[in-house]
C-alpha cells in the first residue's frame, strides 16, 4: 500500500510547489487574482499528472477467466459431397460448374449452424472446411479435389496445443482419398471423435478405372507404353468396352469381359505423332443399372518432346569403341547421336556454329596430328566435350592447367589398366554390383602419361595396373567455372560391353556407366542464363513448385536477383509470384492451381540485362473426388468408436434424419469430463497507455498557454 501512495504524495507536494511559486508568490506577473488562481490550477494539474507519468509504477491486475472446452465442427467440402447432399447432383450442376444447393443441403448447413449455436453455450466452437485444404468456414461451396483428413487433424492438431479439454465433430460422407490412413492420423489427438455420416449408402453396380500408368514425357516419333488397370464392384460378370481417345478421335480399343475376377489389367503402346502437351481419355462404356458413371473415365497428359540430347561423335577413324558407344546411346530415347568422321569435318570447319545445335562433342582419338582441330577453341570453351584418348591422339595438344593430362609420350609407352572406384566418389549412386561388375572389366589401353587431377575434377574410375590400384585417374570429369570436360584415358572400351554380356547377358550395367557420364557432362553448362524448370504436368492435388537458375554475362550464378514468375491461363487469368532465394539457386512454391492449360514466363534483371524464360505446363484433374460415390460409414464408425465418441447418420437427400442431430448434441452435452478450466491471468497497467490522459495534459498545456498569450504574459 506504501509504495503507491509515496509516488502519490510526491507528485502532489512537487505540483502544488511549481504551481505556486510560479503563480502565487510570483508579483511580477500583472494578472488579476481569479487569473491566478485558474492559471495555477492548469499548471498544477498538468505538473501533477507528469508526475505521476514518471514516478507511479504498473499496476499488476489480476482476473479470474473462464476457459470452454474447444469444439472443432468439421464439414467435408470435397467434390464428393455433391452427391451425398444432392439426388441428382448432375442436374443441379450450373453452366459455370457451381454447386445449386438442394433442399437436403440446405438442411444440413441449417442443422450445422443449429448445432454450433447449441454447443457454444458450453463449448468454444470453430467451425472448418476440408478437402485438400484446412480452413476456417461459414459457408460451404463442396469443390475440393480431393479429401484429407490427415491435413485436417493436423490443422487440429497445431490448434490445440495447450488445451486441455477439446472435442472434434466431422461431418462427411467418409470418402478419403489422400493423406494418411484417418484413423492412425487421429492417434496424434488426445480428445473425442463424434462422426456425422450424410448421403445415400446404397450400392450399385460399379465399373471404375483403379488407375492408369504411362509416361508423363515420351518423345516425338517413339511409341510408349500405357496401362490401364480396371475393377468392377458388384457387376462380376459385366462386359463393356475399353477406349482411348484423343482429340475427338478413337486411338485404340478393346472388348474387356471381367468373368467374374475383380481386376484387369489392359497395356497399350501408344504412338508420340506430334511434339507438344497431349491429352489423352481412356473410357470404360458404362453398364446397366450402374449409377456411378464419372469413374468410368480417366483424363492423362503426356509432354511429347521434340528436344533429345544431341551428341556429336567426333572420330580420328573407324574404331570398335565407335560402335560400342552408338549401341549405348541410341538405344536411349533420350539421346541423338550424330557421326562425323575426322576427314568429314570441312563443313563444321567452314562454320562453328553448327557445333551448337549439339549439348555434348565426344572426341574419339581427337586432337591427333593428322587432324589437330586448329581453330575450334572457341567452341570447346563453350561446349562440354568428352574426350577419349586412342594411340591417335596428340597428348602435346592438351592443356595440363585444364583437363589434367599433358606432356609428349615415346611410341609404345602404353600399359593394360582396369578401374575401380574411388572410396571418396558421389557423383551419382552406384551400387555394390556395378562396382564390382566395372572393376571386373577388362583392362584398357592407356598410355604412360602425366594423369593428373585438377582443380574442379572428380575421379568416376581409378586405374589399376596389374592388380594395383594407383592414385592414377583412368576416367575423370573437369569442372572449372562454366566449362566441362570428361577424359577417358584409354582405348577399348568395346571390350567393356561385350564382358558385360557375356556375364549377364544384357548391357545395363556399361550403358549405365555412360549414361552417368554423359549426363553430368550434358548438365553442366545452361543453354540460357535463366534456368527454370517446372513441370511439364501436375495434377490440381499437386502443389506447383519451380525451380530456376540465374547466371550472369560471364556466367556465373547469381543467387540474389529478384526472379519474377507469371503465369497465364487459357481464360485470361495471370498469377504473379516471386521466386525464393535457396542457396545458389530459386525456389518457388506456387500453391494449388485448378485444372487447364498455361503459359508461364520468368525474367530476371542484372545490371542493364534482364534475361527472360519461358514455357508451358498443364494441370489436370485426376477425378479422384466423384459426386456420384455412395456414402461410405465404416470409416467414420471406426474414427467415432475408436475415440471414445460416437457415430450418427443424418440419412441422405432421399432419406433425411434429422433426428440424428439432437442425438449428438445429447451424447456431446452428457459427457461430464469435458468441463470449463478457470484460470488466473494476472496484467499490468501502465497509465502510460493510457490514452485520455496524454490528451488531458496536451488540453492543459495548451489551456495555460492560450491564456497567457491571450494576456502577453509569456
Amino acid at each position: 500500500m506504501l509504495s503507491s501512495v509515496w509516488p502519490l504524495a510526491a507528485a502532489l507536494l512537487v505540483a502544488a510547489a511549481y504551481a505556486g511559486a510560479l503563480y502565487l508568490r510570483n508579483r511580477k506577473d500583472e494578472l488579476g487574482r481569479n487569473w491566478r488562481i485558474i492559471l495555477c490550477t492548469f499548471r498544477f494539474g498538468f505538473v501533477f499528472l507528469l508526475c505521476l507519468l514518471l514516478f507511479l509504477p504498473p499496476v499488476r491486475i489480476k482476473r479470474e477467466v473462464i476457459e470452454k472446452p474447444v469444439c472443432y465442427l468439421a464439414v467435408d467440402e470435397s467434390a464428393s459431397m455433391r452427391g451425398a447432399l444432392n439426388a441428382d447432383c448432375r442436374k443441379t450442376l450450373s453452366d459455370s460448374g457451381a454447386f445449386v444447393p438442394s433442399a437436403f443441403s440446405a438442411e444440413i448447413h441449417r442443422q450445422i449452424n443449429r448445432l454450433s449455436d447449441r454447443l457454444s453455450k458450453r463449448f468454444d466452437v470453430r467451425i472448418l472446411g476440408f478437402g485438400l485444404r484446412v480452413h476456417p468456414a461459414h459457408g460451404f461451396s463442396f469443390e475440393e479435389p480431393a479429401t484429407d483428413y490427415a491435413a485436417l487433424f493436423g490443422h487440429i492438431g497445431q490448434a490445440a496445443v495447450g488445451q486441455e479439454s477439446a472435442l472434434a465433430v466431422i461431418v462427411s460422407d467418409g470418402n478419403v482419398n489422400l493423406g494418411e490412413e484417418p484413423v492412425a492420423a487421429y492417434r496424434k489427438l488426445a480428445f473425442p471423435c463424434y462422426t456425422v455420416a450424410v448421403g445415400d449408402t446404397t450400392l450399385h453396380p460399379d465399373l471404375f478405372i483403379e488407375e492408369v500408368l504411362f509416361n508423363r514425357y515420351a518423345f516425338k516419333g517413339n511409341r510408349f507404353p500405357l496401362r490401364i488397370r480396371m475393377a468392377q464392384h458388384r457387376a462380376p460378370m459385366a462386359k463393356t468396352r475399353l477406349r482411348l481417345i484423343s482429340d475427338g478421335k478413337e486411338l485404340q480399343a478393346c472388348d474387356i469381359a471381367f468373368g467374374g475376377k475383380d481386376e484387369l489389367t489392359v497395356e497399350w503402346e501408344c504412338m508420340a505423332e506430334e511434339s507438344g502437351m497431349k491429352r489423352y481419355q481412356v473410357m470404360l462404356d458404362a453398364v446397366e443399372e450402374e449409377n456411378d458413371r464419372e469413374n468410368n473415365r480417366r483424363e492423362f497428359r503426356v509432354q511429347v518432346l521434340d528436344n533429345r540430347q544431341k551428341i556429336l561423335l567426333i572420330a580420328h577413324a573407324p574404331h570398335p569403341d565407335i560402335s560400342c558407344l552408338r549401341q549405348s546411346l541410341n538405344q536411349q530415347e533420350k539421346y541423338k547421336l550424330d557421326l562425323v568422321l575426322a576427314q568429314d569435318m570441312a563443313p563444321f570447319l567452314q562454320n562453328p556454329k553448327r557445333f551448337e545445335a549439339y549439348d555434348l562433342v565426344v572426341l574419339h582419338g581427337l586432337p591427333s596430328a593428322s587432324f589437330p582441330l586448329d581453330g575450334l577453341q572457341a567452341v570447346w570453351d563453350r561446349k562440354p566435350i568428352f574426350y577419349m584418348i586412342t594411340p591417335s591422339t596428340l597428348l602435346s595438344a592438351f592443356d595440363k592447367e585444364t583437363v589434367g593430362v599433358g606432356g609428349g609420350r615415346q611410341s609404345g609407352s602404353f600399359a593394360a589398366a582396369q578401374g575401380t572406384v574411388p572410396a571418396s566418389f558421389g557423383l551419382f549412386n552406384v551400387s555394390g554390383e556395378d562396382k564390382r561388375r566395372w572393376a571386373s572389366f577388362p583392362p584398357l589401353w592407356v598410355p604412360f602419361a602425366a594423369c593428373a587431377p585438377v582443380a574442379g575434377s572428380q575421379t568416376v574410375l581409378n586405374q589399376v595396373i596389374m592388380q594395383v590400384a594407383t592414385d592414377e585417374p583412368l576416367l575423370w570429369i573437369v569442372r572449372q567455372g562454366n566449362r566441362s570436360a570428361g577424359l577417358l584415358a584409354g582405348s577399348g572400351l568395346w571390350k567393356w560391353r561385350l564382358a558385360n554380356y557375356q556375364e549377364t547377358g544384357d548391357t545395363e550395367s556399361f550403358d549405365r556407366l555412360i549414361d552417368r557420364v554423359v549426363q553430368l557432362l550434358c548438365e553442366v553448362r545452361p543453354e540460357n542464363n535463366l534456368t527454370v524448370r517446372c513441370p511439364a504436368t501436375i495434377r490440381n492435388t499437386e502443389k506447383l513448385e519451380v525451380y530456376a537458375e540465374l547466371y550472369n554475362a560471364a556466367f556465373e550464378k547469381t543467387p540474389d536477383a529478384e526472379v519474377r514468375f507469371t503465369v497465364e491461363a487459357q481464360n485470361d487469368l495471370r498469377y504473379e509470384f516471386l521466386f525464393l532465394p535457396e542457396g545458389d539457386n530459386y525456389r518457388l512454391d506456387a500453391g494449388f492451381l485448378p485444372e487447364g492449360d498455361y503459359r508461364y514466363a520468368a525474367s530476371a534483371t542484372i545490371g542493364e540485362q534482364t534475361y527472360r524464360a519461358e514455357g508451358v505446363f498443364s494441370v489436370s484433374d485426376p477425378r479422384i473426388e466423384n459426386p456420384q460415390q455412395p456414402t461410405r460409414t465404416e470409416l467414420l464408425r471406426n474414427l467415432a468408436l475408436t475415440y471414445n465418441g460416437g457415430f450418427f447418420y443424418a440419412g441422405g437427400p432421399e432419406k433425411p434424419q434429422p433426428a440424428a442431430w439432437d442425438e449428438l448434441f445429447k451424447a456431446i452435452e452428457s459427457r461430464n469430463d469435458l468441463k470449463p478450466r478457470l484460470h488466473t491471468e494476472e496484467s499490468y497497467l501502465s497509465l502510460l497507455e493510457k490514452t485520455p490522459l496524454l490528451i488531458l495534459l496536451l488540453l492543459l498545456s495548451c489551456l495555460e498557454f492560450l491564456a497567457r498569450r491571450r494576456f502577453g504574459n509569456l
